[in-house]
């Protein structure tokens, strides 16, 4: 017989409460879970855009060198253009640090390799352009086969 006077033996036991399953989650996440998906759209949708941006930028500067040697026909003024092109476009699709140091036959044999070993002698006279007299390179450079290789290794590193 339970004693009335005590007032704690008038108390019910502890009733937990169901355990929390793990679906459906609250909605909070459901919140988290788009923002995040989100996220990733928009930056892969960035990543795209800017490789495309370097494609459309570097095929329009393309395009103005070829006009200007069409007017001047100046074979070296055509290869340095070329050459700082091909710089600008590598630095920006390749990590800085495994494309900035590069100059002479490093350089030379950097294009061939992401060019698949091709064209190595009309991507050595761009590595030279520049520091060549412009005599010797209106003499030795053929304008035709620069310009194609670069318009290919363009095509195949930028977009």
């Amino acid at each position: 017989m339970q004693n009335q006077q005590d007032p704690l033996a008038q108390l019910r036991d502890i009733h937990l409460p169901e355990p929390i399953g793990w679906w459906l989650p609250a909605y909070g996440w459901w919140l988290v879970a788009a923002a995040g998906i989100a996220c990733v759209w928009w930056l892969v949708r960035r990543v795209r855009l800017r490789r495309r941006s370097v494609l459309r930028f570097a095929r329009l500067e393309l395009q103005q060198l070829e006009e200007s040697f069409a007017l001047l026909a100046d074979p070296a003024q055509l290869a340095v253009g070329l050459a700082e092109l091909l710089r600008r476009v590598a630095l920006t699709r390749y990590p800085r640090h495994e494309v900035a140091h590069l100059h002479g036959e490093s350089w030379v044999a950097f294009l061939s390799a992401h060019h698949g070993g091709q064209n190595r002698q009309e991507f050595m006279w761009l590595g030279m352009a520049p520091y060549v007299p412009a005599a010797v390179v209106a003499a030795e450079v053929d304008p035709q086969r620069v310009l194609a290789a670069t318009k290919s290794w363009i095509r195949r590193n930028a977009g």
